[in-house]
């Protein structure tokens, strides 16, 4: 029985320190971003490092999904990161930030219908949501039919904190989405954003003139 050409899962990638790992908290890394793929080859074995849209390193992947993203490359297909939650660990000392990305791999050949998938993806991450991306047979056939705009409507289970362990991030927050649009130069919400901004700086005035009794 042929396998399905495709390839989905959510894997843990970890920083190479506390101090490199902290830019996960800043707007340069939002749930949803969509990270590149760099293939170091490290002892003699292949690491899949992911990169975000500034080109900055965040962090490698782990596990056997990273063995997975290995094989997928060596097959010629895309492989793609979405970055799906971050997260941050007090052990070992001195902490470390660390996160979730969604993987989707797929060949080449199919990349019109996929890549618009792995967009929605993106936006459902985005949104806060977990959707599933262990797609089968079926839910990739559907993906194809749909030329990508078809989604899955079932999620997976979010990650189960540890002690010690703290979810930092798994949406963009209000903040955050007025800052993307912004940067793709939408007029209309840069003035949202700044409104928004205004109005929490009179809201602070006002409540230390209150508290002060002026």
């Amino acid at each position: 029985m042929p396998t399905t050409p495709y390839y989905g899962a959510y894997a843990r990638f970890s920083t190479p320190d506390k101090k490199e790992g902290s830019m996960l908290m800043g707007a340069d890394n939002l749930v949803g971003d969509i990270y590149e793929i760099e293939y170091r080859v490290e002892n003699g074995d292949q690491v899949p490092w992911l990169r975000n849209r500034f080109g900055k390193t965040v962090g490698f992947v782990e596990g056997e999904e990273a063995q997975e993203l290995v094989l997928c490359r060596a097959k010629g297909w895309k492989t793609c990161a979405v970055l799906a939650s971050v997260f941050y660990s007090s052990q070992p000392d001195p902490g470390i930030y660390w996160g979730e990305v969604a993987l989707v791999c797929y060949p080449e050949s199919e990349a019109e219908s996929l890549d618009i998938f792995v967009q929605g993806i993106s936006n459902m991450l985005a949104e806060g949501n977990r959707p599933t991306v262990d797609l089968g047979q079926k839910g990739y056939d559907q993906v194809l039919a749909a030329k990508g705009a078809w989604l899955p409507t079932t999620t997976q289970k979010k990650y189960d904190l540890k002690p010690g362990q703290a979810l930092v991030k798994d949406h963009r927050s209000f903040n955050e989405n007025m800052i993307e649009l912004a940067r793709k130069r939408h007029p209309g919400c840069m003035v949202v954003g700044w409104a928004f901004i205004i109005t929490l700086v009179l809201g602070a005035i006002w409540l230390v003139k209150t508290l002060l009794g002026f």
